[in-house]
């Protein structure tokens, strides 16, 4: 029984072990998901006034609203869906998988 007991308590230390191992990785996964679509924001607004378009103008090229656009690129919109993104690197003409290569 005594035996039982310890194992039992081992166990469970070896299950908090592996769900704090789980945590840190969705934590790093999520982090670098972040940290990777700060890279395309910034790419995709160094490319909008490279060609000197406005918040407008891509608003209206891309079926964004501006006011989405503004909050994506100073990073006041906590979750940018991938959606818009997606419809902000069209209207650039700019493929997302370009992207993530940059970011290698």
């Amino acid at each position: 029984m005594f035996f039982l007991i310890i194992s039992k308590r081992w166990t469970s230390c070896l299950e908090l072990i592996i769900l704090k191992q789980i945590i840190i990785d969705k934590l790093f996964v999520q982090e670098y998901n972040i940290a990777k679509e700060v890279h395309h924001i910034k790419i995709i607004k160094a490319i909008r006034m490279e060609r000197g378009w406005t918040q407008q103008v891509l608003s209206e090229k891309s079926g964004v609203p501006q006011p989405t656009i503004s909050q994506i690129e100073q990073g006041n919109r906590k979750y940018p869906t991938h959606r818009n993104i997606q419809k902000i690197a069209k209207a650039l003409e700019v493929d997302i998988k370009e992207l993530d290569e940059d970011t290698d």
